[in-house]
């Protein structure tokens, strides 16, 4: 058994870790006023928030980014729902014991990610007896 955490980070109450990029709050924070109805907004609104998202390392392609919004509105019962992810909560009363984890585990992490940002990546890795980071 071991655990593969992808694109994550510590959780703990951190005031030494970087949070959250302000241009991403910023960003969701438009999402009041898209009119959800309109499904070329709601693909502009998509591929703009996936623009912010990307790295460096590869060159943002337009055109897939587009198909993919659009493949997502065309499959969604409810095109809210895809932030729905970001109204969860608990958990909490798991802050702090990550490092009573005893099993391998694989922390991998962008160097460049605007949500979680890599030093929280790397604290959960050094937190982790045993864990390993892979920077991507």
């Amino acid at each position: 058994m071991s655990i593969t955490a992808i694109a994550s980070g510590i959780f703990d109450d951190r005031p030494d870790l970087p949070s959250i990029a302000e241009k991403i709050g910023a960003y969701q924070a438009r999402a009041a006023d898209v009119d959800w109805e309109d499904e070329h907004e709601v693909r502009e609104y998509l591929v703009g928030g996936w623009k912010l998202l990307k790295g460096t390392r590869h060159p943002f392609n337009d055109e897939q980014a587009v198909a993919l919004a659009g493949e997502e509105i065309r499959q969604a019962n409810n095109l809210m729902s895809v932030f729905n992810h970001a109204r969860m909560t608990g958990g909490e009363e798991l802050y702090g014991k990550v490092d009573s984890i005893r099993i391998p585990v694989l922390v991998i992490h962008g160097d460049e990610d605007p949500v979680l940002p890599y030093a929280r990546g790397k604290a959960l890795a050094d937190t982790i007896p045993h864990a390993r980071l892979d920077l991507t």
